[in-house]
């Protein structure tokens, strides 16, 4: 039911590349704003969309109250509503009543074995070894479990990682391989994002780097095309070098053994980043004259370079 909530949001990052007021008043508001307004009306019980668990008796079980990835996505969806209706001045009463919703949804909870819980309760996985980890979203691509904002709930979300890999099965696939990834680049933990990385091109990848889901995993017989790894590795990729929010940039949080040389012609170092960011902030005049006083430097003074 939230897939729709997931979608939508793609409006919302459009618009916080370019801030296109008109764009989100003709296009983005209204569908987040009906998104929201109906689970408004909806939010009651709902199931997680690919994981189950076991009940007390013991029996396998989808359907439950407050699933950690619905609450994720209808946060999202509400706090970006409000902030799109502040920005544009209207549905002030809307605001206030998403506002109080938001406010009533379960919080995240740490289980017994010091995971993010999946579900309300602290129920048992059916399948341990169970590749999807959809309540991680939490991590990436949000921003709601942070360790610099969240260390116990982002400790939590690893603990589910670890126990996932560790079980008899685990479901090791290219987009997984690929989820793994941008999930150790926010915290960022370059070393295992690099190691996925590798099992990504390494063990997931034909000779021209297009993506598989291999054979015996979810019913598949044999080796599979699967784009998800290419679309997945590259935005984890992309958030290993560089990462934002709508309050700050950081530069090249990955490994240094990887980032910290140049990858390709062009492509900048971590170093020269952060110049750049310091020149940016300096007036025109006196970031000319920096320019300028390196090149004079430069030849007979190599500490100028």
């Amino acid at each position: 039911m939230t897939s729709g909530i997931w979608i939508s949001l793609q409006l919302w990052e459009h618009f916080e590349y370019n801030r296109d007021l008109g764009f989100l008043a003709d296009q983005a508001y209204p569908i987040l704003k009906e998104a929201a307004q109906f689970f408004l009306s909806y939010l009651t019980e709902s199931d997680s969309p690919e994981n189950w668990y076991l009940s007390p008796a013991g029996d396998e079980c989808s359907i439950s109250m407050g699933n950690t990835t619905d609450r994720v996505l209808v946060e999202a969806l509400f706090r970006i509503c409000v902030e799109a209706s502040e920005l544009l001045d209207i549905d002030e009463d809307l605001r206030h009543e998403l506002s109080a919703a938001r406010a009533k949804l379960p919080p995240f909870m740490i289980g017994k074995h010091g995971q993010l819980q999946e579900w309300l309760a602290d129920f048992d996985e059916a399948a341990p070894s169970h590749r999807h980890t959809s309540h991680l979203i939490a991590v990436y691509p949000e921003r709601q479990i942070t360790p610099r904002d969240t260390p116990d709930l982002a400790r939590a979300a690893e603990v589910v990682i670890e126990r996932r890999q560790s079980a008899d099965g685990w479901e090791q696939t290219e987009w997984v391989e690929a989820n793994l990834m941008a999930y150790y680049a926010r915290p960022p933990q370059g070393d295992r994002a690099l190691h996925h990385l590798r099992g990504l091109i390494g063990d997931a990848s034909e000779h021209n780097l297009m993506s598989y889901s291999a054979g015996g995993i979810a019913g598949a017989e044999h080796n599979i095309y699967s784009f998800d790894g290419n679309s997945a590795g590259t935005a984890a990729l992309a958030e290993l070098l560089v990462q934002s929010t709508t309050t700050e940039i950081e530069s090249s949080p990955g490994p240094p053994h990887l980032v910290g040389r140049r990858l390709g012609p062009g492509s900048p170092s971590p170093r020269r980043l952060h110049r750049r960011r310091q020149l940016a902030d300096r007036p025109p005049r006196q970031r000319h004259h920096h320019v300028f006083e390196r090149r004079l430097k430069r030849p007979s003074d190599p500490a100028g370079r």
